[in-house]
């Protein structure tokens, strides 16, 4: 079992979160983002190059559902078999306050509940850090993609009038929706690469970050994903 203290963890889902945005907007910059394929975007993102982190790292061959996160209580139980009952109420409670959507209380919860989480004696560090990245990937995407909905030099702001046209259709996700795909796929992929696939913790939190950053990004692209 690796050993990472708090500080250890703190500091490395912080710069997961950061490294995220990192990837999402350095794909985009790279080429026409208009235009670009699944395929292409994917190979953008593993193309880049991150301080703090490993030059290469398997590609993930992550399942991936989107529809269950309009209820996050039943989301979790179907699709985190390998954490524990303790780990999975906190998932599920991030998953809640993401639901919120951007804002400084928003922000405020996550600080919260990330101080909760180092201080609870119940979890252990791949636990810790699954739920601190998870953390750190929601406060980060929330940032970027309320940036691309506001900034119109954002690369990925036209695509965000697609997801305004369709929350005036409804039942949707409110603009954050980007944003529980994000988290959850880095959550998703976590479990699997380091509790199936057996991978270190360092190891999978950077394959899920990956993952995290190129659905994020596809996501966007539709207009927000659970829209579609």
């Amino acid at each position: 079992m690796e050993s990472l203290t708090n500080d250890a963890i703190r500091t490395l889902a912080s710069a997961t979160g950061e490294a995220h945005n990192t990837l999402v907007d350095s794909a985009a910059r790279s080429f026409d983002v208009q235009g670009v394929n699944s395929q292409e975007y994917r190979k953008a993102i593993l193309s880049i190059k991150l301080s703090n982190f490993s030059a290469t790292v398997p590609e993930s061959k992550v399942i991936y559902d989107k529809y269950g996160l309009f209820e996050p209580e039943n989301y979790v139980q179907k699709h985190f078999k390998k954490i524990d009952e303790h780990t999975k109420k906190y998932l599920v409670e991030i998953f809640l306050i993401a639901k919120e959507g951007f804002s400084q209380s928003t922000l405020l919860k996550i600080d919260s509940k990330l101080e909760a989480i180092f201080n609870d004696k119940d979890l252990g560090q791949p636990e810790k850090l699954l739920l601190a990245g998870t953390l750190e990937i929601s406060r980060n995407s929330l940032k970027y993609w309320n940036d691309a909905r506001m900034n119109k030099s954002n690369p990925y702001h036209t695509f965000f009038s697609n997801t305004i046209r369709s929350n005036t259709i409804g039942p949707f996700f409110h603009f954050d929706c980007t944003t529980m795909i994000d988290m959850s796929m880095y959550a998703i992929s976590f479990q699997d690469n380091y509790y199936t696939n057996a991978l270190s913790l360092e190891t999978s939190n950077q394959m899920a970050l990956q993952d995290a950053a190129y659905q994020s990004g596809l996501a966007s692209m539709a207009g927000g994903a659970c829209a579609q």
